[in-house]
């Protein structure tokens, strides 16, 4: 499998790691008769359902809100000022248990930060009620409350369902002062005179990305269904072995790197075994081939091809996208065969669209 910079094709695929790997000449399913390895379900005419995403105010209020954001100041809070949603507060804070749980005893410390932590209120990177107590506290104050962890907390389940106290001593806390939104700010800004022009700008940006983000939705639903749809008769083994090489040398060097053995880095951060992990693998590299034998049998029976003019217009269009001054450069760091094969994989996914029985949204009939 070539390294590969189609952003379609990314949203598809489940392992990521293997997009930016290269396997030998001879594992390169171009050379399989792939006729002989998987048979095609129905991938004309696939029924999806057309995609909707609307542009509201809200939309647009958070791109002014983000644009503003480039501008704003970040001031200290006084002790005499409240502090709202959207700042930013050092705190120290502990928990204790609050009653007699199974492993806990009733007031006993479970969680504890002595240096301060740096949390902006409304984030949510604390369970439910915690950040909302500490609206309206000032600088340098201290609270106590209780909160019960959700049923569903995640990361301890021995928490789950167990109410707590927590004490919390604001040691700081700042805030970002917005310039004040006018026409004559825009202006100063941006190439736009007046705020309406600068939001009807946000809006068509805004739109044209969900026009983009409707069309991806659709593709993931078509291909979901001819993946579905379609029959490995048998893998080429060769190919599933290289996949499979290539995603467990990233591993042994990411160990390699910290110092500890294979075994040792899938415990230690993936929580699991070897075996687990190797039958993980396996089972992902296996879909990922069949999805590329999907794709090169499309090609061949539709004829899909990449013109010169094609790979020119989408050159430009990566290089654009994947951060790269011009094609020279990107052709450079990928290489043109990579180039042409992505916006290969990105044609044929945007024909199968084209081809499927798209029902139409009755959002957008009613409009």
């Amino acid at each position: 499998m070539k390294k590969t910079l189609s952003i379609l094709l990314m949203v598809m695929m489940l392992l990521p790691t293997l997009l930016l790997t290269s396997c030998s000449k001879s594992e390169d399913l171009a050379d399989y008769d792939l006729e002989k390895y998987i048979t095609l379900g129905e991938y004309k005419g696939v029924k999806i359902n057309e995609k909707v995403i609307s542009v509201t105010k809200d939309d647009i209020a958070d791109a002014v809100n983000d644009f503003l954001d480039e501008y704003a100041d970040t001031v200290d809070l006084k002790e005499s000022e409240l502090i709202k949603k959207g700042d930013t507060v050092k705190i120290t804070y502990a928990g204790k248990i609050n009653g007699e749980y199974d492993g806990f005893k009733d007031g006993e410390t479970f969680t504890e930060e002595k240096d301060g932590y740096e949390l902006v209120i409304g984030s949510g990177k604390f369970i439910d009620g915690f950040e909302d107590e500490l609206i309206n506290m000032y600088p340098g104050g201290e609270k106590t409350f209780d909160i019960v962890f959700p049923k569903d907390y995640k990361n301890n389940a021995a928490l789950r369902g167990v109410k707590t106290t927590f004490t919390v001593k604001i040691l700081s806390a700042e805030r970002d002062v917005y310039p004040e939104y006018t026409d004559e700010f825009v202006a100063g800004k941006t190439d736009f005179k007046t705020i309406e022009e600068f939001e009807a700008d946000l809006e068509k940006k805004l739109r044209a990305e969900a026009d983009e983000d409707e069309l991806i939705a659709e593709i993931q639903e078509v291909w979901e269904k001819v993946v579905a749809g379609a029959t490995v008769i048998k893998y080429p083994e060769a190919v599933v072995d290289a996949q499979i090489k290539e995603v467990v040398s990233s591993y042994e060097k990411y160990a390699e790197y910290y110092n500890i053995t294979f075994e040792e880095l899938l415990s230690k951060y993936y929580n699991t075994t070897k075996d687990k992990f190797m039958a993980e693998v396996e089972e992902e590299c296996k879909l990922y081939v069949k999805e590329e034998m999907i794709l090169r049998r499309v090609v061949e029976l539709e004829n899909i091809t990449i013109s010169d003019a094609e790979y020119a217009d989408g050159a430009v269009k990566y290089a654009a996208d994947n951060g790269f001054d011009n094609v020279a450069a990107i052709e450079e760091y990928y290489g043109k065969e990579v180039i042409r094969e992505s916006l290969l994989w990105d044609k044929v996914l945007l024909h199968l669209v084209e081809l499927a029985d798209v029902v139409p949204a009755k959002e957008k009939t009613e409009k």
